[in-house]
């Protein structure tokens, strides 16, 4: 590896990398690896005991929990981000205030600003993102204390759990005349023994982080330790070299070989950090609060389902209707009655046009509605029946089926099929049905067929539970938005019985 390029890559590292590792070095961990594996812990850990899934151990309580809902994992590791990025900004934003990182001894402050650290999350309670921010700002001092103290070569991975915590004192720290290093030949290598202090807390100096490394006689053996590293000049300095684990790198890491040993310790202290039974954020958050903050949630075992005429006939409908589907799934996205997953149906005619699909994203279903076109249906019948009867197959049981359509069914024949199948799976069908093209054939057949697709879509409606809406083109947009309504109370008040 080229020095230089390990220079300036190093420039602004004061602890543990934030996000990424110096280049060729993929053992070296971050603040990023750190803050995730840490807080995944803390929440598989929070899940099981919350008895919230039928795990049979911590570890695995968040694949269970989760399972394959897509949208639940990334919604959960949305919020991890955002305060693993906090982290990392503390790092960049207040390089030059040495307790912040826990430098020059000054670990009586950093324990003392963690305290305060912790108070102001009381302030934030009704800002989740200040909150997340100000958890990432507490958590880059307490990881930084494994990276930067002696406390890992003392006591290996176990995390302090005193440090940062009102009503605990501190071990001794090393004060101003205390020596705690002994003075290497070489200020980049071969610096594993020179530690001198193991009865007590003592952290490196870092010239360019608003500290200065005390000065010790020319010939002194011994003299305070520094953080060490290439980008760290004080490293030259009595005691030469230094003593951070930021990195498994020898010549940006003095004790690089306790790297993976200081890692387990800040993981383990994020974890702690966040759901400790006495000292966790936890108790000051309470448990609502905790959920919101990380996106604890499970979206509730149904899908929202939709049979869409697509044939040439909705030309002047079809906008209403993506606009009020696209209206209805959005106002799931993120809530608490996001269903599992989302069903498009389209039908037309010839079935052959008939196609579905099922979205767990409702961003994608989103976008696969906005991108909806008439097309074909020379004819008013559309294969109506077919369509909603491939929603009903691709829907989970209890779940909504709305249809739209301007058109007769084609294969009204069909009815007791889908009617069985839709009972079969406790599935109400809702239909939304405009008379316009109908309207435009000769009135007696317009007549007789209008009275059968009544009946088609009245049974169906009737014998599932659910409701047939009819509609013209001057009343559709407004029929559209009371549907979206209605479908949305009948929703919030259906999902709050499946999950009570």
């Amino acid at each position: 590896m080229n020095l230089l390029t390990v220079f300036v890559f190093t420039s602004s590292v004061s602890a543990f990398y934030p996000r990424q590792p110096p280049p060729a070095d993929w053992r070296t961990k971050t603040h990023f690896d750190i803050t995730v594996s840490g807080t995944l812990r803390a929440i598989s850990t929070y899940i099981f005991n919350r008895n919230m899934t039928n795990a049979t151990s911590s570890s695995s309580a968040l694949d269970e929990f989760f399972g394959t809902d897509h949208n639940g994992w990334t919604a959960m590791l949305t919020t991890i981000n955002t305060v693993r990025e906090s982290v990392a900004d503390t790092q960049e934003e207040k390089r030059g205030i040495p307790y912040v990182h826990c430098h020059a001894d000054q670990i009586k402050l950093a324990h003392t600003h963690l305290i305060a650290c912790r108070d102001k999350l009381s302030a934030r309670k009704d800002d989740i993102n200040e909150l997340q921010k100000q958890i990432g700002e507490c958590l880059y001092t307490i990881q930084s204390f494994y990276s930067n103290t002696n406390w890992v070569e003392m006591f290996g991975k176990t995390p302090y759990l005193d440090f940062g915590v009102k009503g605990m004192h501190l071990m001794r720290v090393a004060t101003s005349d205390d020596d705690t290093c002994l003075d290497m030949e070489n200020s980049l290598v071969s610096c594993k023994d020179n530690l001198l202090v193991t009865n007590m807390l003592t952290s490196g100096f870092h010239h360019g982080r608003g500290n200065l490394k005390p000065a010790r006689p020319k010939n002194a053996l011994k003299g305070k330790c520094s953080h060490g590293g290439l980008d760290d000049e004080s490293r030259n300095l009595i005691a030469k070299c230094g003593i951070n684990k930021e990195t498994t790198v020898e010549t940006l890491s003095p004790h690089y070989h306790l790297h993976g040993q200081a890692y387990e310790a800040a993981v383990e202290a994020t974890k702690q950090f966040l759901i400790a039974e006495d000292t966790g954020i936890l108790n000051i958050l309470g448990d609502d609060l905790f959920k919101s903050l990380f996106e604890i949630k499970q979206r509730t075992q149904v899908s929202l389902s939709f049979a869409v005429d697509f044939s040439g006939s909705m030309g002047g409908e079809i906008a209403a209707v993506k606009e009020q589907i696209i209206q209805l799934v959005t106002s799931t996205i993120g809530s608490n009655n996001e269903p599992a997953d989302y069903v498009l149906s389209l039908f037309n005619d010839p079935a052959s046009l008939n196609e579905a699909f099922v979205y767990t994203s409702g961003q994608d279903m989103i976008d696969k509605i906005a991108n909806i076109r008439v097309d074909g249906g020379g004819d008013c019948p559309e294969y109506a029946a077919a369509g909603i009867l491939k929603a009903i197959e691709l829907s989970k049981p209890r779940s909504t089926v709305i249809v739209f359509t301007d058109a007769d069914a084609k294969d009204a024949d069909r009815l007791q099929e889908v009617t069985d199948a839709a009972l079969a799976k406790n599935i109400p069908i809702t239909s939304v049905l405009s008379s316009q093209c109908s309207s435009r054939k000769r009135r007696d057949t317009h007549d007789r067929r209008r009275r059968e697709t009544q009946l088609f879509f009245q049974s169906l409606s009737h014998s599932t539970g659910g409701t047939l809406y009819n509609t013209d083109k001057d009343t559709y947009g407004s029929v559209l938005t009371e549907v979206v309504k209605v479908m949305t109370c009948t929703r919030i008040h259906f999902l709050f019985f499946l999950q009570n």
